[in-house]
């Protein structure tokens, strides 16, 4: 693991002398040895060391105890405190700097050699802890982004029907918050359409018994009044020893696509009706050619124009055409010239 760097904070020289000695004998290195509160902060930047021996009560404006706050919150450097007054007191002012031990002055080598390895090893217990946390912060903030900025309903609702997590998505399509499903589950139910409720409820009973029904659609009413289309989609959640955990899903505003539908089968039943009052004539018709009568498909002889009625949307108006006059009305019929 490589020798450890220490940095002594003294402002009595043949104490601070002393302490080398005994640190060096320890088998520790000695990387500087500061006389005061301000330099022992810049030069903890400069060498970073692996721990920092620090007297409480240093000469000059800046005590140990502000020397040691301000070291902590910028590096995080394990700090124990060198003290000849270990009153309760100065223990307590001491304690905001959060330090890792406290050596008496003198003290012998095995206090000194016991303390520092405490000291090292809680900084580096500390320092792991520090580095797994920023870990699992990072990876839970892209998760979280994920799940936030989605522009679908997501959500996670537990064995008990509580609402463990719902993405802040839910108040644009339903009107309410995040934190209302999570206060009051039951709205979750409550919003769903009374003409759906059956469905939802069969729905729900499914997962909560581990027997999914699928995917669905229903409708909700929003906290304006409005009706939202929903499609809906989730899943049992299991954990590595097959513990029911809830559902995971997602809700998808579907509203336009519905109306999009149901606009489609109203003009496909529109046209529907229409084509059935519309009668097309076609194939071979049997006339007669003398009296121009139809027979129609059950044997039956029609007028021509009785026929054509019944069998499509034509209108007839009666007139005489001109052979026809001649013909009929010779004597009154006079050509024009």
């Amino acid at each position: 693991m490589g020798t450890k760097r220490i940095m002594i904070v003294e402002d009595e020289a043949v104490t601070a002398i002393d302490l080398k000695s005994n640190l060096v004998q320890l088998g520790y290195e000695v990387v500087a040895i500061i006389s005061s509160g301000e330099e022992a902060v810049r030069k903890a930047i400069e060498v970073h060391p692996d721990l920092i021996l620090m007297d409480i009560t240093l000469s000059g404006p800046m005590t140990g105890i502000v020397a040691a706050n301000e070291i902590r919150d910028a590096h995080a450097i394990p700090i124990v405190f060198l003290t000849a007054h270990a009153d309760a007191d100065t223990i307590e002012r001491a304690s905001t700097a959060e330090p890792f031990g406290y050596l008496p002055k003198p003290c012998s080598m095995d206090t000194l050699m016991s303390t520092i390895e405490v000291a090292l090893f809680k900084g580096e217990a500390d320092d792991q802890r520090r580095h797994l946390e920023a870990a699992l912060y990072k990876s839970e903030e892209k998760y979280r982004t994920v799940a936030n900025f989605t522009s679908d309903w997501e959500f996670w609702i537990g064995p008990d029907e509580s609402i463990i997590y719902t993405s802040p998505s839910c108040e644009k399509m339903t009107g309410h918050t995040a934190a209302a499903f999570e206060r009051d589950p039951s709205l979750l139910r409550r919003i769903v359409h009374p003409d759906d409720a059956a469905l939802y409820a069969n729905h729900r009973h499914g997962m909560m018994v581990n027997k999914p029904d699928g995917d669905f659609e229903f409708r909700i009413i929003r906290a304006d009044g409005a009706i939202r289309w929903v499609g809906h989609v989730c899943q049992p959640v299991h954990d590595d020893q097959g513990k029911f955990l809830g559902t995971r899903g997602s809700n998808r505003d579907i509203t336009s696509r519905k109306e999009s539908e149901q606009e489609r089968e109203r003009l496909i039943k529109e046209l529907q009706d229409a084509l059935a009052k519309v009668k097309a004539l076609s194939g071979m018709l049997p006339i007669c050619a003398s009296c121009k009568k139809i027979r129609d498909d059950k044997g039956y002889w029609s007028q021509i124009e009785a026929y054509i009625s019944d069998h499509s949307e034509a209108e007839f108006s009666h007139g005489i055409c001109p052979d026809c006059a001649r013909r009929i009305y010779g004597d009154f019929y006079k050509e024009e010239k």
